[in-house]
């Protein structure tokens, strides 16, 4: 009888994974609750130094014992055949911490360059993650203006709103996944007159004359053209590996392009 063997590729350990270690989907879920609020009585036991907050300034992993080994392309085999290699070409790794009385956190995936420096480990603070939300590419929110087409009229009620809500954005840190509720905390609609209306109000379209009153609206008193734009100033909260949520220190502005509006005056006809 001729038995057929089908190889199929799975990520897996070179060595025996720790025993926190859970699976979730074809990953490794890092509980960074239990580890941040576990890091904070470890800091509190051993006078490990903490953020004016109260919470270690190493949001990633503080005063353990570090253990790593590579990850696999290939399990059929208890040797590593096919290591997993990262974008620089250097092996990518398992890594886990251990803590002094013999417990560990959980694994997650990582490269040596991502982590390391001549200098030995590098953290992943707060700061470093205050410094990311601060390079993402935010979008400059849509402004919109009624009535449509780039024209108004003088010492009317002209409409501005915009669509823009709340989104999310995930980067790769020092071999830790981190993610960003992003939400627009403030918006600056500047009418290209000389005047402008900061509000966290994001507007609506028109609707009806009694509803105006609610509305972010702007008379132009002069005829002319003008330059309205609209800045967003987001906020965020964040998280690292699936941990508990943070608030991000500190917001960006975006700055909209500008937009193309005419004023124009209105010649009163007679009609039957």
């Amino acid at each position: 009888m001729v038995a057929l063997l089908a190889v199929i590729p799975a990520r897996g350990w070179a060595t025996d994974p720790p025993s926190s270690a859970t699976a979730k989907g074809d990953r490794l879920h890092v509980d960074m609750t239990k580890r941040q609020n576990d890091a904070k009585k470890l800091a509190s036991a051993t006078g490990s130094e903490e953020s004016p907050g109260g919470e270690a300034r190493d949001v990633a992993h503080q005063a353990l014992k570090k253990h790593t080994t590579v990850l696999c392309g290939m399990s059929m085999t208890a040797k590593c055949l096919h290591p997993m290699k990262c974008d620089d070409g250097s092996l990518m790794t398992w890594i886990w911490y251990e803590y002094p009385d013999g417990r560990t956190t959980d694994p997650h995936e990582g490269c040596a360059s991502e982590t390391e420096t001549d200098d030995g480990p590098v953290s992943l603070t707060v700061e470093r993650v205050i410094h990311a939300f601060r390079e993402l590419p935010l979008p400059a929110a849509p402004l919109v203006i009624q009535p449509p087409k780039g024209r108004t009229l003088v010492n009317f009620d002209t409409v501005f709103y915009t669509t823009q809500g709340s989104f999310r954005r995930s980067v790769r840190l020092l071999g830790h996944r981190v993610e960003f509720r992003i939400r627009p905390n403030e918006f600056s609609f500047v009418f290209g007159d000389g005047h402008w209306l900061t509000t966290r109000d994001p507007g609506r379209p028109f609707t009806t004359k009694a509803a105006l009153a609610r509305d972010i609206t702007h008379r132009y008193l002069t005829k002319g053209m003008f330059h309205p734009s609209l800045e967003t100033t987001y906020g965020a909260d964040f998280r690292v590996d699936g941990g508990r949520w943070r608030a991000v220190a500190g917001t960006v502005t975006i700055q909209g392009p500008e937009l193309d509006l005419e004023a124009v005056t209105a010649t009163p006809v007679l009609v039957d």
